[in-house]
């Protein structure tokens, strides 16, 4: 092979190389793969709507909350509209959800959502499915913001695999199966919060991930029962169930959990304490043979 021969062939390597890295920087701008924020579903353009969410995955999966309602399935896009097919075993509103794309920038999409001229003709939820209803006005013209902060696809909280502890089940869970409920919760929580940590961003939110928490600036505690989020006591079969669940989380708190007395940021400090409850969780049961939850003695 000449020397002219092969300067050409390092030429045709270098332009297809740089051609494919440009490819690979701009795709970015016209995805919708990632997760996506609610706003203006309450009828004012301006503001966010707290809780709701679409997370659309690179494999075509989707988790969608619009508070109460989860759900879960796979979704495609074509002619502008983006369509969830629910993988739900239970439905309860639609088993195919389409949001047609108005308008579409970088990090925002302009949705006309059909649902809102069905969402009138539906009858009130009653009995079991009440805790799932969807709690607010549902408006046909909303906005979709791309999250400030993103997740890789082997840690993403909000994946249907990171997210089974929001399926609310079809039965009365016993306290092992609620331990595991809450394993779900707090390692959701360890994803969330370690993503953070390391991203160039000074807000830090958890609006899309309920949970009973204070999250301060110098560690975490309970809530009163009383002060809960709703949208975090729906996430179990009833309210006795959620209560036990405050239970066994707190005796979590009674353990010997060291406090981070140096961290940069507030979610280093909370992914290092959420981090030591959900080992010792793995690691000992909190419940009886019985199956019912350990108490301190009096």
């Amino acid at each position: 092979m000449t020397m002219k021969n092969l300067q050409y062939l390092i030429f045709i390597a270098l332009t297809i190389f740089m051609l494919s890295g440009c490819e690979q920087l701009s795709a970015p701008k016209d995805t919708l793969t990632g997760l996506w924020n609610f706003r203006g579903n309450g009828g004012d353009e301006h503001q966010m709507e707290e809780g709701a969410y679409l997370n659309l995955r690179e494999d075509k999966s989707y988790t969608f909350y619009q508070p109460y309602y989860f759900d879960y399935g796979h979704w495609s896009f074509k002619d502008n509209k983006i369509q969830l097919v629910s993988e739900r075993s239970h439905i309860i509103y639609k088993k195919e959800w389409t949001l047609d794309v108005v308008d579409r920038e970088h990090n925002v999409l302009k949705i006309s959502y059909p649902f809102a001229d069905e969402w009138l003709k539906l009858a009130g939820l009653s009995g079991a499915d009440l805790p799932e209803r969807i709690s607010y006005p549902v408006h046909k013209n909303i906005f979709l913001d791309r999250n400030d902060v993103q997740f890789s696809a082997n840690k993403d909280p909000f994946s249907i695999e990171h997210s089974q502890w929001r399926i609310r089940p079809d039965h009365k869970e016993t306290c092992r199966e609620l331990q595991q409920r809450l394993l779900g919760m707090t390692h959701h929580l360890c994803l969330l919060f370690d993503r953070y940590n390391k991203a160039d961003v000074t807000n830090v939110s958890w609006q899309h991930s309920p949970n009973p928490f204070i999250l301060g600036s110098n560690g975490i505690a309970l809530q009163d029962r009383e002060h809960i989020n709703a949208a975090w006591i729906n996430t179990f079969y009833n309210e006795e169930n959620a209560a036990e669940a405050y239970d066994l989380l707190s005796s979590l708190f009674k353990e010997d959990i060291d406090v981070p007395l140096h961290f940069k940021k507030y979610p280093e400090m909370w992914v290092r304490l959420l981090q030591q409850m959900d080992s010792i969780g793995r690691q000992k049961s909190l419940c009886n043979d019985s199956g019912a939850h350990i108490k301190e003695k009096e």
